[in-house]
């Protein structure tokens, strides 16, 4: 049958089968949702709150592309959209290490960055290594942590020097926000709290806080 219009019948075939879906559909309000919202909002919406297991299954996918760039990376290590990474070449890491979003990597030339296996990095981490830097394998460190062995010329202050390699022995805990400066060494199992700032050796085992930071706990059990 022919479709009835205001002011009177359809003129031609295509016109009576013409429906107010159809209708909306060229205008562009098929855009919308049922829920009211433009569909091309729910779809920038999902991308930018991606659920945890998807933002990983796409860093892996990406970490296929770039692995090439670094000195070295291991089986099932995952790098989640960093902020920054320089000096790719001088920077290896182990198997099965985390780095989650925001973390900035970066080796000067002549520096060298080594994260080893099994290593856990939280947000925002900030690891700077103009000299040699060395993560052992099963370190927790948690967002924000900074550590860099570097520190400018006072006379030239656009250029790095290393005031000392850094070594954090294996499973070390660093908590949220802490600081770890240019020639310390932190020995096996320690843990050191949230902002402190490290500018001393670290005895393995012990727990240091504050700034500078200092041992309140020696592990011992004394």
């Amino acid at each position: 049958m022919w479709a009835v219009r205001p002011g009177g019948f359809a003129t031609s075939p295509s016109e009576a089968v013409r429906t107010p879906s159809r209708d909306a559909a060229e205008s562009g309000s098929a855009s919308i949702d049922r829920m009211g919202t433009p569909v091309r909002a729910r779809i920038a919406t999902f991308l930018v709150e991606l659920p945890p297991r998807t933002r990983w299954k796409l860093a892996a996918l990406r970490m296929t592309l770039i692995r090439g760039a670094f000195g070295h990376v291991g089986r099932n290590t995952v790098i989640v959209r960093p902020e920054r990474i320089r000096g790719a070449r001088g920077i290896t890491i182990g198997e099965s290490t985390a780095i989650y979003e925001d973390a900035w990597l970066q080796a000067e030339p002549g520096g060298r960055l080594s994260i080893g296996d099994g290593v856990y990095i939280g947000r925002r981490a900030h690891f700077h290594a103009a000299g040699n830097v060395t993560i052992g394998s099963g370190c927790y460190i948690t967002d924000e942590v900074v550590i860099s062995d570097g520190e400018h010329d006072r006379r030239q202050l656009d250029v790095v020097t290393s005031r000392g390699d850094i070594r954090l022995g294996e499973r070390v805990f660093v908590g949220n926000g802490a600081m770890i400066l240019g020639g310390v060494t932190v020995g096996d199992g320690a843990q050191i709290a949230a902002r402190a700032v490290v500018t001393r050796d670290v005895p393995a085992g012990s727990t240091v806080a504050g700034t500078p930071a200092k041992v309140i706990d020696r592990g011992d059990d004394s």
